[in-house]
């Protein structure tokens, strides 16, 4: 199974999170791609805690929980795509000498072994050439794009396709659909900042291609178990406030802004040392950061973002690139960060 190209008319994208399960089915209806059905299933609530995890189901409820999806969006369950989370794959970028294809296809696994942190017979390995690089004026390098996924991992998901009755195609690094939602085609270099439930990615594009995926564990349930313990509140009701007042200063009570910045500022400079770090080794510099998931949407968090990393900041509308009912515009726009992944792996079967 592949993770890179396909060709369809219309294709499904699966994203299986921590705390819920979207789909989103995409129809190629000219030069613009048409969202047919979208929906979203959350895992049981656990009270203070939050949501159960997804991934601690077995394969055959996350299966169900995504027939229910299918039922209640009325989509078609051919040519699926589903996303792989980033802690779950390996992505990385090697240099290579400028090889024929076939030689490049018995290099790559041999050169995997020395960037790949598991013996190569436990994972299941996939890649494409993303350009090439001058090393002095008369040699050039191959950058060869290596992705990575723990055989036990790829097994799990088939079986989760298997339960969920879906003609799967493929399966795909969630950063992959973050960049072909957010980027496209832009040649301008990009860092993509997707804060979920349970850890935050971060995501390198440069000249159209991922160059960085970066995975650590700060993220949304964090940030709305703090505000639950500062204020002695239901976990509920502290994401509500989250989402309500975010890094908005309020007069005349506790600000919930004091509770979120010191874990923002974390979220921050991590993303600001994997930048510094891409921009020390290419000479490029980050033009754009653009912020996605469902904790994107706290009030204040894009402005910080741009305050406190000095370059510009805005948060991701992927439904903007599709045709859909006028009807549902300021619905989508709402939605729009939330499905960011989910879009762009549907998206994979037209690139």
């Amino acid at each position: 199974m592949g993770f890179f190209g396909g060709d369809t008319k219309r294709a499904v994208g699966v994203d299986i999170g921590t705390g819920s399960i979207k789909l989103v089915q995409l129809f190629l209806d000219g030069p613009k791609m048409k969202l047919e059905t979208y929906g979203e299933v959350w895992a049981t609530s656990s009270g203070e805690e939050g949501s159960v995890p997804i991934f601690s189901l077995s394969n055959d409820e996350i299966g169900s929980m995504i027939l229910e999806l299918i039922k209640a969006t009325k989509a078609k369950p051919e040519n699926v795509t589903i996303a792989v989370p980033i802690f779950s794959s390996f992505v990385t970028l090697m240099e290579l000498p400028v090889m024929s294809d076939k030689e490049l296809a018995d290099a790559v696994p041999f050169q995997a072994r020395k960037y790949v942190p598991v013996p190569i017979e436990d994972v299941t390995l996939d890649f494409s050439i993303s350009g090439r690089k001058k090393i002095d004026k008369d040699a050039e390098m191959l950058e060869v794009l290596l992705v990575a996924i723990p055989n036990e991992v790829v097994a799990r998901y088939l079986n989760i396709a298997k339960a969920a009755q879906l003609e799967l195609k493929a399966l795909e690094s969630e950063s992959f659909g973050l960049a072909r939602s957010i980027v496209g085609k832009d040649k301008n270099s990009f860092c993509l900042v997707d804060i979920g439930s349970s850890s935050t990615d971060i995501t390198v594009v440069d000249d159209g291609t991922v160059k960085i995926a970066h995975n650590f564990d700060v993220a949304g349930s964090r940030l709305s178990g703090a505000i639950s313990r500062s204020l002695q509140i239901s976990y509920d009701r502290a994401e509500a406030l989250k989402q309500e007042r975010g890094l908005n200063p309020r007069a005349g009570e506790k600000n919930i802004s004091e509770i979120l910045v010191p874990l923002v500022d974390l979220i921050t400079d991590e993303v600001s040392r994997v930048m510094n770090d891409y921009a020390g080794r290419t000479n490029r510099r980050i033009a754009k950061v653009v912020l996605s998931g469902g904790n994107s949407r706290i009030p204040g968090m894009a402005e910080y973002f741009a305050k406190k990393l000095s370059v510009p900041t805005l948060v991701a509308q992927p439904f903007a690139n599709l045709n859909y009912p006028p009807s549902l515009d300021q619905k989508l726009k709402v939605l729009g960060p939330s499905y960011t992944v989910t879009i762009g792996t549907a998206m994979r079967h037209f690139t």
